[in-house]
């Protein structure tokens, strides 16, 4: 029989097809198995694709083994195999001799096979399958993966308004896969209230954004296994840059009286209870407060983003004389090019101590140093 790899709890099972499923030879499941297990997910497709055709469609697990098929497929970039998987489901899954059990999985299949070979056409189909799987419990593999395909689609095609629309959908479903998918839930939310606040912008926004950014610092201090926090303390850094960003733009209508500020409330964003870096190992003295000076470095022009803040967060280190000699990008919003053009540059930046500081008391010199950059976008 087969165990499938469809779960409640988990998105993502070693799942292996027993030989007592009709019509595979031994080897093709042995071939089948070893790529799935090893996650190699085009040679899985490629052996799922040779045994299809022997596969007896009348066994009772069909369903099952043809959405496994499907996922397999869909992963390894077979699009057009994963829509002959979907289309079986949809056109046989009822009339098998062990119906479908999972039809809405199985149109989801179908749903992301077509999007990702046609983004434009096949969005609509994609969104109303991943709503109606949403509409039932639990999560599988192939809703996982597809709720994913969609807002990273949205958000690399700068299509903000539906990014706004699919990040919070895929948040949803990849909640539902536990804790160990914490992170990219946040990834998902976070490209929601980012895209809604770039397509719309609304007196809403900050909070959107700081109450996502405290919820991901709630769960970096729960957190026990260091790769799941230093996962989380990247997404952090990329919602205080959104927080940041929105910040500064209320600030910048509210010297005009803008509509938009009327109402919004900057308030501080919590901070984690551990240091998200190790201790500075410099010096005993403490670093010189400050700021940094970037010269005459200006950034690059981007018209898509025309009228927005931008927002860039970059963990430095510094010699004695506060030269800075290395630095590297957190996080930077709305686009990575930003933080690119500035670390490129940060061979000429120094960080100056404030006035009336003592520096006999305080270095200049840090192996840990942070600051955030904002600018209005013309």
């Amino acid at each position: 029989m087969l165990r499938s790899i469809m779960s409640a709890s988990r998105a993502i099972l070693a799942a292996a097809i027993s030989a007592s499923v009709a019509g595979i030879a031994a080897a093709d499941i042995a071939a089948f198995n070893k790529a799935w297990q090893a996650a190699d997910f085009r040679t899985a497709a490629a052996e799922a694709k040779g045994i299809w055709p022997t596969l007896d469609k009348t066994d009772p697990d069909t369903a099952a083994v043809t959405r496994q098929f499907g996922f397999a497929a869909l992963m390894g970039g077979d699009f057009a195999q994963a829509h002959d998987y979907g289309v079986f489901l949809k056109q046989n899954g009822a009339s098998l001799p062990k119906p479908d059990d999972a039809p809405a999985t199985s149109a989801v299949l179908l749903a992301a096979a077509d999007f990702s070979v046609d983004r434009k056409t096949g969005r609509d189909a994609l969104v109303s399958a991943l709503k109606a799987r949403a509409a039932k419990p639990d999560l599988d593999d192939i809703t996982l993966k597809a709720s994913e395909i969609l807002y990273n689609a949205d958000w690399s095609a700068r299509r903000w308004a539906n990014a706004a629309e699919s990040g919070p959908l895929a948040a949803e479903l990849i909640g539902r896969a536990g804790p160990a998918y914490i992170a990219r839930k946040h990834q998902a939310a976070l490209a929601g209230a980012a895209a809604n606040y770039i397509s719309s912008p609304g007196r809403d926004d900050y909070t959107r954004l700081a109450d996502e950014h405290d919820a991901i610092v709630a769960d970096i201090d729960a957190a026990t296994n260091p790769n799941m926090r230093k996962a989380l303390l990247k997404v952090m850094f990329q919602a205080q840059a959104w927080t940041m960003a929105v910040a500064n733009s209320l600030d910048t209508v509210q010297q005009t009286g803008h509509l938009l500020a009327q109402g919004a409330k900057v308030r501080p964003l919590k901070d984690p209870k551990v240091s998200p870096f190790a201790e500075d190992a410099s010096g005993s003295k403490p670093f010189c407060k400050g700021k940094v000076d970037i010269g005459s470095f200006s950034y690059p022009a981007a018209a898509e983003y025309r009228g927005l803040v931008g927002s860039v967060i970059v963990r430095f280190e510094s010699d004695q004389q506060g030269r800075i000699i290395a630095a590297e990008p957190l996080a930077s919003v709305p686009s990575d090019i930003f933080a690119d053009a500035l670390v490129k540059a940060s061979g000429s930046f120094r960080w100056k101590p404030e006035k009336g500081v003592d520096l006999s008391r305080c270095t200049l010199a840090t192996r840990a140093g942070l600051i955030n950059f904002s600018f209005q976008m013309e």
